[in-house]
């Protein structure tokens, strides 16, 4: 699916596309394992990895080594996974910087799982890496940071999804994220969803300073304090981030403690400031721009966290700051496209399906305009072996003025059709010239 992240996380990318080197080594096709890869590359290299699932020695606690190298998978988080395979009684963890790495040590496009660790997913220790893009799910640990954990370090911590991790022992800090030990990280244009711990279901601080820009925070929940959020010691800033449904044993989305101090302005936090403890000795400072209410999103029971035009949350984050779009930032981990007063988006609701089984998705269409639009719909797959075929339309539509609408939609899967990766691909437009937009998700068609 088209996903967008905010201008920081805009940033990233085009930090990554400029310092790829042109020694590339991929894993396996050269090197037999992800450690492998990285043992051999010098600064500058490029560790590319292929589709597939990597587990055992060589691909869990893999250790970045001090390198200035980018280890990315081929096509993304979807097809490519780390299983460290770890339990209480043989802990592992995804990856370690360790070695003062700086931002030039970039690690993108995995999906990280099953670490159980402090720092199940990543530990960063006295380092700062670039940690783009990656997919931290149902990592554990009995102490801190179930998927990342940053001590004394300064990682920028970018367009991530962290989702069912958890710190649950009675002193578990940070389900998704624990921040410590003079920590600065800036975390930026992520989801956070549904991750768990005693403190700080979502993010945690102790002695930090931490950049929180541009989130998705939606059903983290701590045993205690701090279903989103539990700051202790340490200064932490929220900008322009959606905070909602997240739940604490004593009930606020954000909990301080310790003299700490926050700031948060431009955000569309549940409740309010009234969603913040604030113990005696902590200060809140409750900046302009903060919004309580519906974000919008496309589809959020289909996890679809994208926002709809009607959203209060577009053009209200903080005015200094811009979308790659140029218009004004808008709250959460994704903005609100207005190069085109057209979009389309896709919303599958399942994409793994076998031949003679039915693929469902939502069409989701916004017209901008003050008048009427009539368009045209074309929808093909890609199939496995790279041929297109037009599985819906060209069929006519029309919006009404500043309206949108949605449609679910429903394809039988030929029963000869070739198990294998496909690609869903819908464009919008008048034909033959005029494009208003276009989206794509991925899906898998399986052995039934």
């Amino acid at each position: 699916m088209k996903r967008l992240t905010t201008l920081a996380g805009a940033a990233v990318v085009l930090v990554l596309c400029g310092g790829v080197s042109a020694t590339v080594l991929h894993v396996p096709g050269e090197y037999g394992t992800i450690q492998e890869g990285i043992d051999t590359a010098v600064d500058g290299d490029t560790v590319l990895v292929a589709d597939g699932t990597y587990t055992g020695d060589g691909n869990r606690d893999i250790d970045f080594s001090g390198k200035a190298i980018v280890v990315m998978s081929e096509n993304g988080p979807e097809l490519t996974t780390v299983d460290c395979e770890g339990d209480s009684l043989d802990p592992h963890r995804g990856f370690f910087f360790g070695t003062g790495e700086t931002s030039a040590s970039v690690l993108q496009g995995f999906t990280i799982t099953n670490g159980w660790e402090s720092g199940g997913g990543i530990l960063c220790w006295q380092s700062s890496p670039t940690i783009f893009g990656n997919t931290f799910i149902a990592n554990a640990t009995d102490f801190r940071g179930g998927g990342i954990l940053c001590q004394n370090a300064s990682p920028v911590i970018a367009g991530n999804v962290f989702t069912g991790n958890s710190a649950m022992a009675s002193g578990g800090r940070g389900g998704g994220i624990h921040c410590s030990s003079g920590a600065s990280p800036a975390i930026v244009g992520n989801e956070i969803l549904a991750n768990t711990a005693a403190y700080g279901g979502g993010i945690s601080t102790n002695n930090a300073s931490v950049a929180v820009l541009g989130n998705t925070m939606l059903g983290n929940t701590a045993e205690f304090e701090g279903g989103a959020i539990y700051c202790k010691g340490s200064t932490m800033s929220v900008t322009n981030c959606i905070l909602r449904g997240d739940s604490a044993g004593i009930g606020y989305e954000i909990s301080m403690a310790d003299g700490s101090a926050l700031v948060v302005r431009y955000s569309d936090l549940e409740g309010g400031a009234g969603a913040i403890y604030v113990p005696p000795g902590c200060v809140l400072h409750w900046g302009v721009g903060n919004i309580d209410e519906d974000p919008m999103f496309v589809l959020a029971e289909m996890g679809d966290y994208r926002l709809i035009w009607d959203s209060p949350c577009v053009d209200t984050g903080h005015p200094d700051s811009l979308d790659p779009d140029s218009t004004r930032s808008d709250m959460g981990a994704h903005y609100f496209d207005q190069e085109d007063y057209v979009t389309l988006y896709l919303t599958p609701m399942n994409t793994e399906v076998a031949p003679g089984g039915t693929l469902e998705v939502t069409y989701t269409a916004i017209n901008r305009w003050s008048f009427p639009v009539t368009y045209w719909a074309l929808s093909e797959a890609i199939l496995p072996n790279t041929h297109t075929r037009t599985v819906m339309g060209p069929d006519r539509y029309t919006l009404w003025p500043h309206a949108w609408g949605q449609q679910l939609i429903t394809h039988e899967v030929p029963l000869i059709a070739e198990p294998g990766l496909y690609q869903y691909r819908a464009r919008i437009g008048v034909p033959p010239n005029t494009l208003y937009d276009i989206d794509t998700f991925r899906l898998w068609v399986v052995e039934p």
